[in-house]
């Protein structure tokens, strides 16, 4: 646990509140505790903690208009409906897995010791011969956040390449990454199409009675424009519209399951268009549109002949080599997320506030978690370094989180030239 689990002083509230009490003094720590959840506009998921969130200025749009109404559900379902809902597929799943890895790394860089690939196996924690270089592998790839090769004294990813490849803590993030890169577009496709569905005005209908035509389609043209879906998003529609949101889901699912996803989606959407075009022949009596279970079926011949095929083999030998802790909390978190849903929260330029569900955001796990989160977000982007819970409102009186020794070990052991890149919050105390 988190600061040795019994020593954490702290008093958490009805919610988890990381916004600070301080607001002119502590932005910039705000900010730069969770930079890549705070350099969005309107909302974000993190499918690898099961974390959906709304930017408290459409959160409290909401309550005043009509319009800023239909904006904030539009934006709700994109995150909840969309990139929440794809948690399950084989990409979502391989970054979940790697959550306890990277924490687990994470925590052994603050005490100084690392792990390495040595010829194709993992070895035991040994002292760390030199620091970490910050940001690692060149940065976060996501819309949204500045890109960290543009800030000021950082290298640039080629020349990094070659660097701390045989660093188990760089391969995690390398893996991550490559993962997040490349499923990117398809999960902004789906969520786009989702999130406009119930304003849609095809066959399923108008729902939003104060919306008109043009105003839908120009959102649609502005998401297409935003994420970078030109050709993509218009073929996956004409094929989606025509089949339920779970059958579209499990369409989108299978192309994340394989190396290429933007490829085989395309490969899928030809095959799918066959199926259509038989009409009823694969659709269940009584039913309208074919099921999530048949479009497995079908795709499963294409899923498996263009197949993920990452070697996991690594990750078992880090766990067992000191990391099944981490890997044994993780597994208790995401299960109580089965029973109680995604962890919710809203975020401005003052943090982020957990809101529910309770009994999971006031567990050790979840204040686990939540760290591990913006140890990630720092440390892949060069922005910190700084203690998410320093100057929160949920810590009262100033008490510690027991994590500062640990910082001081994450400081002394990573080296960054960016500006972004200085002791923050208790580490400057």
């Amino acid at each position: 646990m988190i600061g040795g689990g019994q020593n954490r002083e702290v008093g958490l509230a009805h919610a988890l509140d990381l916004s600070a009490r301080d607001v002119p003094a502590s932005r910039s720590v705000a900010l730069r505790a969770f930079p890549h959840i705070l350099g969005n506009w309107t909302g974000v998921c993190l499918p690898h903690l099961g974390w959906v969130g709304v930017h408290n200025k459409q959160h409290e749009a909401a309550a005043r208009s009509t319009r800023d109404r239909l904006l904030f559900a539009i934006y709700a379902t994109h995150e909840l409906r969309g990139h929440f809902a794809l948690r399950l597929s084989r990409a979502s799943q391989l970054r979940k897995v790697l959550v306890p890895v990277f924490w687990q790394q994470v925590t052994s860089l603050g005490q100084g010791v690392g792990q390495f690939i040595e010829e194709g196996s993992v070895s035991p924690l040994r002292q760390l011969e030199e620091r970490v270089q910050v940001p690692l592998a060149g940065g976060l790839p996501l819309a949204g956040l500045a890109v960290v090769d543009d800030l000021e004294g950082a290298r640039t990813s080629e020349q990094r390449d070659g660097e701390g490849e045989n660093s188990v803590l760089e391969m995690s993030w390398r893996k991550m990454k490559w993962l997040i890169k490349h499923a990117f577009d398809i999960e902004e496709m789906f969520s786009v199409w989702v999130s406009l569905r119930g304003v849609d005005y095809g066959t399923r209908g108008r729902v939003y009675q104060d919306w008109d035509e043009a105003r839908i389609v120009n959102l649609e043209k502005q998401s297409i424009k935003i994420y970078d879906l030109h050709g993509l998003y218009p073929n996956f529609r004409e094929v989606a519209d025509h089949m339920s949101v779970s059958a579209a889901a499990a369409l989108v699912e299978a192309s994340l399951g394989t190396y290429n996803p933007r490829m085989a989606l395309w490969e899928m959407l030809e095959v799918m268009r066959v199926v259509l075009a038989q009409g009823a022949s694969h659709i269940a009596a009584g039913e309208r549109f074919l099921s999530a279970e048949a479009v497995t079926r079908i795709m499963g011949p294409t899923q498996e002949r263009l197949g993920l095929g990452a070697d996991e083999r690594w990750i078992d030998d880090v766990l067992n080599e000191g990391g099944a802790h981490a890997a044994r909390d993780f597994i208790a978190y995401f299960s109580k997320q089965e029973s109680t849903g995604p962890v919710v929260f809203t975020f401005d330029e003052q943090g982020v506030q957990f809101r529910g569900p309770t009994e999971l955001v006031d567990s050790d796990e979840h204040v686990e978690a939540v760290w591990c989160e913006a140890m990630l977000e720092q440390l892949t982007t060069g922005r910190g370094l700084v203690c998410p819970f320093w100057g929160a409102r949920t810590f009262s009186n100033g008490a510690c989180c027991g994590l500062r020794d640990l910082m001081e070990g994450i400081w002394s052991n990573t080296l960054c030239t960016a500006s972004t890149w200085t002791r923050e919050g208790c580490l400057r105390e």
